[in-house]
Formats: C-alpha cells, structure tokens, sequence
C-alpha cells in the first residue's frame, strides 16, 4: 500500500461519522457516540449493524473500536481479525489489532502485527508511533520494571505555621489576644521530591506483580527553617492486574520531620481495589491502617484508620475524568484529647486541553470531630473543625517524559475553638523528569 492510501485510510478511521460519505444514519449515530464518549451506546449500535451485515469491513471495524472501549477485548480481535482475512492490507485494522493484542497480554502476536505495520512503509510520524510502541511492549515483557521520577520547585505559602485568622480568640474565660509568634507566617520556599518503582512480574498478564518503591519530599522555605517540612516512605507489597480490575496490597513505613528534627514514624498498610465496569467508569476503594508514633511523648501514639470510596467518570475521546469521594476516619490515640473522627467528601476534575496540556481542579470538604477538650480551662465544648480545601492547577507534559506544573491550593479551617481557625494560600510551580 503507498503512503497516500495509508494516510487517507488513517484519515477516514478518525473523521466525525458526519463526514463519512456512504454510511447510513445509524453508523454515523454510532460514532458521534463514540466520540462523545458514550461507549456502551456506540457498541450496541455497531452490533445491530454487524447483525445486518457480518461481511461489512466498516461495520466490523466499528465493533472493534468500540469493543475496545468497553473492554471486551477477545469481541475487538475477532472484529479486527475478519477485516484482515477479506482485506489483508487494511492496515489500520491491524494495527487495532496489534494494540489489541498488547492489551490482552498477547505480546508476540502484537510485535508480528505492528511488524506487518511497518512493513507496510506507512508515513513517518506513524512508523515512530509504531516503534515507540514496540519499545514499550518489549519492556512490558521483561520480568523487572523500573521507573521512577525527579521533582524540583518553588513555591510561596501565606501561613506555613498555620497561625489563626484573627489576633484575638474566644475562650471560655473570655477573649484572649495570640501570642506574635503564633500569628501566621508567610515564606517562600523550595522543594525537592523524587521516587522511584521497582516491579517484578511473577507470570503472565493478569497475574500477581511484586512492588516496591521509595519516595521523599524535602522543602525548605526562606527564613522559617523551623517549619521545613520532610517526608520519606518505603513502601512493598503486592499487585494483580485483570481485565477490569486491580488489586494492590502494600504495607508502609513513613518518616516525617518538621524543623529538621524527627517528629513522626508510621507502619501501616494502604490497600486499594479498582473495579471498572466499563469504559467510562471505575469504582475505587481504598484503606488505610496505620500505627502512628511520635518522638516526643506517647500521648498521641496509637491507630489511625480510613476508608474512602470513589466513583470515578471517563468521557471524551481525550479520556476528560470527574469523580467523586466520600469517606471517614478514626484516630484512637493514648490521650482522649487527640481521638477524633470524622468524615470528607471531594469533587475532583481533570480536562485534556491538547498538546499535553491539562487542567484539573479539586475541592474538599472534611469535619473531624475531638471526643475531648484539649484546653478545659479555656474551651467551652471538644474541638470540632469544618476544612474546606480548592486547587486549581495545570500540567504540561512533553513526550510522556518532561513536565511543568502550576497549581494554587486554598486552605481554609472553620473551629468551634478560635486558636485554630486559620486561612492558608499557598502558590506552587514545579518541573519534574520521569524515568
């Protein structure tokens, strides 16, 4: 096939069913479905017409495309494998098959059908595509994985002490003025992070994975180096992919410092199980089972435990997302004055703009609720706080490797005790290196 043909067939798999001259107005019904995201719609449509016409190159190819967006990959390679035997030279169709192939863990079928795909001397720009993929599957196939990633930054935060809003508090014996060193404080700063994942595949696809990983985070901020924040976690455990679902069992054990100085060792464990339904959406839940303790006195060393549920939405043809969480934790520490619980829920939305640029924005509500006074003489009643925290932000990514990052997060903390209402703003841009 010459380049003009196999630029003009890659032309046709992707313009909008309106421009498609010769399909009938349930194929184009199809995939304005389909480009709108609504996958399980587009399916039915394209079956019904696969039912009519079996033989039909455009209704197979079709099916197969929307097979592929609902999961049902073994559906998708029969669609894509009876093009090729009426029409060997389709070659889009093979390579859906190939990235079909992949998906299903397929690995040797998928290299001799995108090495078919070259063969063909398609155009530069897709036999780079082609080969960069191949270069993925072949690591996909070794045993050991390794990834990792760099993080430099900087950043200004109007209250790094999370000091009270106002200079004068209410307390049960009346209205007390702050001390000036607890008043908020302003800094700039910067930041390090890094991680980096080491995953060892026992066997085939949709088999169980070993996973470890080291990460951290360091800042320090200009003129308050007693409110540098670190933190570091190793983390192991284990992890199985299916068709529809993921499992990972890690336990953990994280280390923070405040100041430079140790405040804070924790051993727990963070499950986590993925169910995706279809396409366009997931449900996640997620654990969380820790031992906290502190260098500094017992009072507040004991369990702490969360569970979050999230339903998660997919639409668009650049995979847009908006999902929703709800969730509760429990702390039970030696000192009834620090055991809370409480409850949060968070919206968060992620928009693909184009060329690696996306936008995304979260907002979170949560309301831990203390059993006791901490300061009897001077609270009227057990602290009760109303958090609302928004980020909106934006990423650039450049070739799945570089990217920069700008984000502004608003932190705001509502108290029945006035020492700890507070307003936070903090203003960050950062650039990261994956690899």
């Amino acid at each position: 096939m010459n380049k003009g043909a196999f630029i003009a067939l890659l032309l046709l798999s992707i313009l909008p069913a309106s421009l498609r001259a010769g399909e009938t107005d349930a194929m184009q019904e199809g995939w304005q479905a389909y480009q709108a995201g609504q996958y399980d719609r587009a399916f039915d449509i394209f079956s019904e017409q696969f039912k009519k016409k079996p033989d039909s190159i455009d209704a197979n190819f079709a099916l197969g495309m929307a097979a592929v967006k609902k999961g049902k990959l073994s559906h998708a390679a029969f669609a894509f494998e009876r093009i090729l035997m009426v029409e060997p030279d389709h070659q889009r169709a093979r390579l859906e098959l190939a990235r079909t192939y992949a998906d299903m863990g397929l690995y040797e079928q998928a290299q001799a059908e995108f090495q078919k795909v070259l063969e063909a001397h398609p155009p530069v720009r897709v036999q780079e595509n082609v080969e960069v993929y191949m270069r993925t599957l072949q690591r996909m196939q070794k045993k050991w994985a390794l990834s990792g990633q760099i993080g430099v930054g900087g950043f200004y935060d109007d209250n790094v002490n999370y000091g009270p809003s106002d200079f004068l508090i209410d307390t049960a014996i009346g209205p007390l003025q702050v001390a000036t060193s607890s008043l908020p404080v302003s800094a700039a700063g910067a930041a390090f992070s890094g991680n980096v994942r080491g995953i060892y595949d026992f066997g085939r696809k949709q088999s169980w994975m070993g996973i470890a990983e080291l990460s951290g985070y360091q800042n320090f901020l200009d003129g308050a180096s007693d409110q540098d924040v670190g933190f570091y976690r190793a983390k192991a455990g284990l992890a199985r992919a299916g068709t529809q679902t993921y499992l990972d069992l890690p336990v953990k054990c994280d280390y923070l410092e405040f100041g430079h100085d140790s405040l804070l060792t924790i051993y727990g464990v963070e499950p986590l199980f993925l169910y995706a339904p279809s396409a366009s959406w997931q449900h996640i839940s997620r654990g969380m089972a820790e031992h906290r303790i502190y260098r500094e006195g017992g009072d507040r060393d004991g369990p702490y435990l969360r569970f979050n549920q999230t339903l998660k939405y997919l639409f668009g043809r650049e995979r847009h997302s908006l999902s929703l969480t709800l969730g509760g934790f429990y702390e039970d520490v030696e000192s009834p004055a620090y055991d809370n619980s409480g409850w949060e829920v968070a919206l968060n939305g992620e928009y693909k703009i184009a060329f690696g640029l996306t936008a995304y924005a979260i907002a979170q509500y949560l309301e831990p609720h203390y059993r006791e006074k901490l300061l009897p003489d001077f609270q009227d009643e057990p602290r009760t706080d109303r958090q609302f925290q928004g980020v909106i932000g934006a990423q650039y990514v450049f070739k799945a490797r570089y990217g920069m990052d700008l984000n502004y997060r608003y932190v705001n903390n509502n108290s029945n005790f006035g020492l700890y209402e507070y307003d936070r703003s903090v203003t960050t841009l950062s650039t990261f290196i994956n690899f």
